[in-house]
């Protein structure tokens, strides 16, 4: 009988460790990047996983920043 208690006590105290190995890979792969990119304001894509930085389209084409003017209604 105390054999068999120790095995499920081994088994709960094995499942536990692996349930915290499995939190902890979870937050450092997907959580704590997202929340790095978000915090300096980049672009979080989920699917792949990659942080963007966004461009501002002005600086890259040398067009001037005026915004545009919406069609007048009739």
């Amino acid at each position: 009988m105390g054999s068999t208690i120790n095995r499920v006590m081994w088994g709960f105290v094995g499942a536990f460790f692996v349930a915290v190995a499995v939190a902890f890979i979870y937050q450092s792969v997907w959580v704590w990047p997202k929340e790095r990119c978000l915090r300096a304001h980049h672009w979080w894509d989920p699917y792949a996983r990659v942080c963007a930085t966004p461009i501002y389209l002005p600086a890259v084409t040398g067009r001037p920043n005026r915004p545009i003017a919406a069609p007048a209604v009739k």
